[in-house]
């Protein structure tokens, strides 16, 4: 999973990461490391490494072993909570990316290429999901991570798109693309271009047309119902729609009546009655009791003034207590 010069060259200069030691003991100095876990770190061309060296690029049955540990140590790693989630989470993106860097530099095979892309995406998006729901577990840089969040999807894009051209796809092995719809459901122009491209094997998009027109309580019964991996799609555009309904439901019942929580809470999937109240709280809303509030329509002004990166905003029922493992069954 790592060449045997930079094995060499990071063991002299002591860059062995926690997850590749043999033990991790706090009096000491530098790591042992653990060769048969050391895996190959990313470069940056403009850092002085020659990536290109055919002798350090990995074929693609190391690159696919190399994924396969690193998805699984993930797993394992969360479970057993021996390590902080940031020493997991830079490890672990660090060396996929690392992997998707030899795959690009080789030109592997789109069919192989596509096997990579599938096994990294639940880790970009459980770890998405975690980092809006539990802020002050995880730390890392969300900007980096949305980027290459977006340069998996892309690629995965890519390389469906080159195995259309030459007639050799199908549903199963297409298995992401509605997942890749929804993620750019936001983009100008690409929602139309993709469905025109991957008509035959885009079904059941549903999602799409429930979040263009609002239709929120739809949008969050087929979000209940689908897959471990759509859901995480999906629970980036939660907020979003979340809000537009508060604001329909304030113009639709504003100062008419009281809406009991319990209600509000089932209809958008809040994962409990004080996320609801925070977002609440945030939207200026007033509440009558402890378990109803009332809607007043100047009371909910535009997106730009809600902060959607707190977690009560991302707080879903049907995502509570989702381990990474459940995505790789």
């Amino acid at each position: 999973m790592c060449p045997s010069e930079e094995i060499e060259e990071r063991e002299k200069a002591y860059l062995i990461h926690n997850l590749e030691a043999v033990s991790i003991e706090k009096r000491q100095r530098f790591r042992r490391p653990d060769r048969k876990k050391m895996v190959k770190a990313y470069y940056r061309p403009a850092a002085g490494k020659n990536s290109n060296c055919p002798r350090l690029l990995r074929p693609f049955a190391t690159l696919l072993q190399t994924t396969n540990y690193l998805v699984n140590l993930c797993s394992t790693s969360l479970d057993l909570d021996q390590y902080s989630w940031s020493d997991i989470y830079d490890f672990v993106a660090d060396r996929l990316r690392s992997v998707r860097q030899d795959a690009i530099i080789q030109r592997i095979d789109a069919s192989d290429f596509r096997i990579l892309l599938e096994k990294m995406l639940p880790f970009y998006l459980y770890w998405g999901f975690l980092r809006h729901n539990y802020p002050s577990r995880v730390s890392f840089d969300v900007e980096l991570h949305k980027i290459q969040t977006k340069e998996v999807f892309t690629s995965l894009t890519d390389n469906y798109s080159i195995l259309l051209h030459r007639g050799s796809i199908s549903s199963p092995m297409a298995a992401f693309l509605p997942e890749i719809y929804i993620f750019n459901v936001s983009s100008p122009y690409f929602p139309h271009l993709f469905y025109e491209r991957f008509r035959p094997y885009l079904k059941n998009l549903c999602f799409y047309r429930n979040f263009d027109l609002n239709f929120y309580y739809e949008f969050f019964r087929s979000f209940r119902r689908s897959p471990l991996i759509m859901k995480l799609v999906l629970a980036q555009l939660v907020p979003q729609v979340r809000f537009r309904a508060f604001q329909c439901i304030s113009k639709a019942y504003g100062s008419k009546q009281n809406i009991p929580l319990e209600i509000l809470c089932h209809l958008l999937d809040f994962g409990d009655v004080e996320s609801l109240k925070s977002c609440l709280k945030e939207l200026e809303c007033e509440m009558i009791s402890s378990d109803s509030v009332k809607f007043v329509q100047s009371n909910i002004g535009s997106m730009s003034e809600v902060n959607f990166n707190m977690p009560y905003w991302h707080c879903c029922k049907c995502l509570r207590n989702l381990m990474f493992k459940d995505l790789l069954m």
